[in-house]
C-alpha cells in the first residue's frame, strides 16, 4: 500500500503511520476498484495479505479474507453466519466472468480516460487522468508545477455536476481528484 492511498484513505483514519514495507492491503469502505480477479492480478500482485469486508450487493453483506493470514491468524467478521450471502456473491462472480464484463469496464475505462484526456487537454488545473477500469480520477490543481490541490475548484466541478444530474465526488487528502 502506498501512503499516498493510504492517505486518502478514511477508513484508515487520519494520521495513521505506515511501515516502510507494509504487507496489509485493504479495501476501503466504499471502494469498488479492483474487486475482479483480473484486478487483484494486476494492481495488487504484491500484496501477500488482502482484506475485502462489508461488500454490500443488494443489501447482502459479504467479506472474505484472501491470503496467508486466515492461517496464521483466526479470522472473524459479523458476516459470517449465513450461507445465502456466499452463494449470492458467487452468482455475482459468475456474471462477471460469462458476459465478460471485468474487461468490459476495462475497455470502458480506458475511452472514458481518453475523452477526459482530450477534453481537459489545455486546462492548467487539471494535472492528470488517471485510474484502472471505471475508477478514474482527475487531478485539480492550483499550480501544476507545485501540484497545490484546488479544493475549490473540485467542489465546483462537483456540483455543477450534480446540477446536470451527473453524480461524481471528490477524494483524496485535499479532496480534488
Amino acid at each position: 500500500m502506498t501512503a499516498q492511498v493510504a492517505v486518502c484513505s478514511p477508513s484508515l483514519g487520519e494520521g495513521v503511520p505506515l511501515g516502510e514495507d507494509v504487507r496489509l492491503l485493504t479495501a476501503p469502505d466504499r471502494l469498488r476498484a479492483r474487486l475482479s480477479p483480473e484486478g487483484f492480478r494486476t494492481a495488487m500482485r504484491d500484496a501477500t495479505e488482502v482484506a475485502i469486508a462489508d461488500l454490500r450487493r443488494h443489501g447482502c453483506g459479504v467479506a472474505a479474507l484472501l491470503a496467508d493470514f486466515g492461517r496464521r491468524v483466526r479470522y472473524f467478521n459479523t458476516f459470517g453466519g449465513s450461507s445465502m450471502p456466499i452463494a449470492a456473491a458467487g452468482a455475482v462472480l459468475d456474471e462477471l466472468e460469462e458476459r465478460g464484463l471485468v474487461a468490459q469496464g476495462a475497455r470502458n475505462g480506458d475511452r472514458i480516460r481518453a475523452g477526459l484526456a482530450r477534453a481537459t487537454a489545455g486546462f492548467e488545473q487539471v494535472a492528470q487522468v488517471r485510474g484502472e477500469g471505471l475508477y478514474i480520477g482527475v487531478d485539480l490543481v492550483e499550480d501544476a508545477d507545485a501540484f497545490a490541490p484546488a479544493t475549490w475548484l473540485a467542489e465546483e466541478v462537483v456540483n455543477r455536476l450534480r446540477e446536470r444530474h451527473v453524480l461524481i465526488s471528490s477524494a483524496g487528502p485535499a479532496e480534488t481528484c
